[in-house]
């Protein structure tokens, strides 16, 4: 289909408002520019690659130039071309419009409200398709079965990318759902699994995110902060790293409310 066509993914992800995607979230978030959680020794968009940045006019630019034109009638981009069946030529015509499948989890949904508004001004149409998380997983995720899919990935304190980009994890129950594959990729996953020096790791990975960009398979979004509101009186609490939601107790034992001068 369309989304084969590297610039036309590379369109997407230029016509996709990441800011303001992040700013529609219900609690906090920042927008992010790499596929690997920000505390993992790598900054936000240190990879090889160029960080992808909100540019509709590139990205209008870019279909242009592949022969996409408005529709008259609606607005959506289009191109007719003349392919040859046999002995006869028959004109084809092909629609910039696409479903975006996500979790009806009302964050997702107001973000992916927000790039159907994005793309929808540079042309490109998008329909919404949210559906329960049980549901998500056994008809889209599972089967690999979306055109464009918003959803997360969870890491934990020492996240292992490998099960979400390796080439053996391409299928049911591996958590590679955009089929990636490149062996120069694999062995920086593989590596990354048995390094313990974090600076090494962090190479890798910087690695690894500019051969992701290169292809344009996801576009990153934002990560969310958890955000822990305690009462005023509560002292002592410092919350430097919080993984799951458990982690905001993991220094209780020094948190205090009354003090007393000796």
């Amino acid at each position: 289909g369309e989304l084969a066509e590297r610039k036309i993914r590379e369109a997407i992800a230029d016509g996709n408002p990441k800011e303001k995607v992040a700013g529609y979230t219900f609690g906090a978030a920042s927008p992010h520019d790499t596929p690997f959680p920000p505390f993992y020794g790598i900054p936000s968009g240190s990879g090889t690659g160029t960080p992808i940045s909100f540019d509709p006019e590139r990205a209008a630019t870019l279909l242009q130039n592949l022969g996409y034109a408005r529709a008259s009638t609606t607005g959506i981009l289009e191109k007719t071309e003349k392919k040859q069946e046999g002995k006869k030529t028959v004109e084809k015509k092909s629609t910039l419009s696409f479903t975006l499948t996500t979790s009806d989890w009302p964050d997702l949904q107001r973000a992916a409200e927000v790039i159907q508004q994005g793309l929808n001004a540079v042309g490109i149409d998008i329909t919404i398709s949210a559906m329960p998380l049980s549901e998500l997983d056994a008809s889209a995720i599972r089967p690999r079965n979306f055109e464009l899919l918003l959803f997360g990935h969870a890491y934990g304190y020492e996240p292992d990318p490998f099960i979400f980009w390796h080439s053996s994890q391409t299928k049911d129950p591996g958590l590679n759902i955009v089929r990636y594959s490149d062996k120069a990729s694999d062995k920086l996953l593989e590596e990354v699994r048995t390094i313990t020096d974090r600076g090494e790791r962090a190479r890798r990975l910087a690695e690894l995110e500019g051969r992701l960009q290169s292809e344009l398979l996801m576009v990153p979004l934002f990560a969310e902060h958890y955000l822990y509101i305690l009462p005023s009186d509560i002292r002592g609490v410092n919350l430097v790293v919080i993984s799951v939601p458990s982690d905001r107790f993991n220094t209780i034992d020094q948190w205090y409310i009354y003090t007393k001068r000796i």
